[in-house]
């Protein structure tokens, strides 16, 4: 099972997307178009059967390999070396990451998930400044310890300089509350602790980034190249020094 516990899915080709189509009736076209030579052409035909097309609009091939179907209905992705397909593999899962964070498991990629230094100083700056405003005097001296020291000072310029002195100590422990909080791990913070939103909802928000160069590095790390290549059995084939990876 992967450990990031998302599906190898199966393939998806862009709305919109012309997918260029090849038919292949005779072997030298194969070979001129693709690049691959005839030991690797004949060894894949005797394994899968006859090569009825190509194509390279398949999304998790991004430009590196080919993708090949079969006379019997075999789907490939085939790439000329380990390095292209680890690229792709690496490119698809920044894409999902990017497009569907749900699709994997939260415990893992809430690792990669982070707010900017500015938008967590703003956030909690903001925070601070309207909890405070929507507390009595009274309030906001008791949450810092000083309305003993309020209630025994007679002057009313001291007082209201105790009131200050209260409420930007209480501001200041707000704002750094929520600082460590958004640097340290925002989507326990805000889901968790704070309880402002559902991970769905935060994900949606626009000051929530996630470092999905990183993750997919990880990712592959983890699962493998042919665990998000292979739809069909995440598993990597590899013949004449291809890398090949079935996909239905």
């Amino acid at each position: 099972m992967s450990k990031t516990h998302v599906k190898a899915h199966k393939r998806r080709v862009k709305s919109g997307k012309v997918v260029p189509v090849r038919e292949h009736t005779r072997e030298n076209e194969w070979q001129s178009e693709t690049g691959f030579d005839s030991e690797f052409l004949n060894a894949f035909e005797e394994e899968h059967g006859k090569i009825k097309r190509t194509y390279d609009g398949d999304n998790r091939l991004h430009g590196r390999g080919i993708g090949v179907e079969t006379e019997d209905g075999e789907e490939w992705l085939i790439f000329d070396n380990e390095t292209d397909a680890r690229f792709s593999a690496e490119d698809e899962v920044k894409e999902m990451i990017e497009e569907e964070p749900e699709s994997f498991d939260q415990d893992w990629i809430h690792n990669f998930v982070f707010v900017s230094k500015v938008d967590a100083q703003m956030m909690a700056s903001e925070e601070a400044s309207n909890l405070s405003s929507d507390m009595t005097p009274e309030d906001l001296m008791e949450e810092a310890g000083m309305l003993d020291e309020f209630n025994n000072e007679t002057d009313e310029e001291k007082k209201s300089e105790i009131v200050r002195k209260a409420t930007d100590k209480f501001e200041r422990e707000v704002y750094d509350r929520w600082v460590d909080g958004l640097e340290d791990n925002p989507v326990e913070f805000l889901c968790e602790d704070e309880g402002i939103y559902s991970e769905e909802e935060l994900y949606k928000q626009s000051f929530i980034q996630i470092d999905s160069d990183k993750a997919s590095k990880g990712a592959i790390a983890t699962d493998g190249v042919a665990h998000f290549l292979s739809s069909y059995d995440g598993e990597e084939v590899e013949l004449k020094g291809k890398y090949m990876y079935r996909t239905n």
